[in-house]
């Protein structure tokens, strides 16, 4: 398990260009977890319109195949 003496001891040895992209990525990260939590893919895909006639899960076949038009 990492601790904070851990991060602590490895930061201390990053070279100083590279703090600002260390504490960027930080903030970055702490940032992610607080936002809302990520939606799930069944959230996204209740979300899902589909503009069609009302017939077309009962003749998906026909309008695929041509036999029946939009």
């Amino acid at each position: 398990m990492v601790t904070k003496e851990l991060l602590k001891s490895e930061i201390d040895n990053v070279p100083e260009e590279q703090l600002e992209k260390l504490y960027n990525y930080i903030q970055d990260l702490e940032q992610r977890t607080t936002d809302k939590p990520k939606e799930s893919i069944m959230e996204k895909l209740r979300r899902i319109q589909i503009d069609g006639p009302s017939d077309l899960s009962v003749n998906l076949d026909a309008y695929l195949s041509g036999e029946k038009q939009l």
